[in-house]
C-alpha cells in the first residue's frame, strides 16, 4: 500500500550517488539506520555498487533488502559492505527456508554480519 500512496521511483541502478545522497540526508537528519528497499517480490537485489558508494561515504547502519535471493547476492552485499541483509518473501516460498540457511551460512563467513526476517 505504501507503494501506492507514495508512486515511488527506484534509483536507478546506474546512479548509486542518488542513493548515497539520500542515506547522507538521513545521517544528517540523525537516522541510524539505512534500508535499501527494493519492495516485495523484487526481481534483483539492491546493485552492490550502491551499497559500496554508501558504505565510502557514511558512517549508517545499512541493510539491502528485496529480490536478495541466493548466496552471491549476499557475499556481495557483504563484501561491499553492508551490515547485515534482510529477507521477507523469501521465506514464503516452497524451498525459502533452505535457501534461508544456505543464506546465513554466508553471513557467517562475515564476522558481526547477519540476516533479519
Amino acid at each position: 500500500s505504501s507503494n501506492w500512496l507514495t508512486q515511488p521511483n527506484a534509483v536507478p541502478r546506474h546512479k548509486p550517488e542518488i542513493n548515497t545522497a539520500i542515506a547522507l540526508a538521513c545521517q544528517y537528519l540523525g537516522m541510524r539506520f539505512y534500508i535499501m528497499a527494493g519492495g516485495s517480490g523484487a526481481t534483483s537485489p539492491p546493485p552492490a555498487s550502491h551499497v559500496k558508494h554508501i558504505r565510502a561515504k557514511t558512517d549508517l547502519f545499512l541493510i539491502p533488502t528485496s529480490g536478495i535471493t541466493n548466496e552471491k547476492h549476499a557475499r556481495d552485499l557483504f563484501n561491499e559492505g553492508a551490515d547485515a541483509i534482510h529477507v521477507g518473501s523469501l521465506i514464503e516460498q516452497k524451498s525459502g527456508l533452505n535457501k534461508l540457511r544456505r543464506l546465513v551460512s554466508v553471513s557467517k563467513k562475515f564476522s558481526g554480519k547477519d540476516f533479519l526476517v
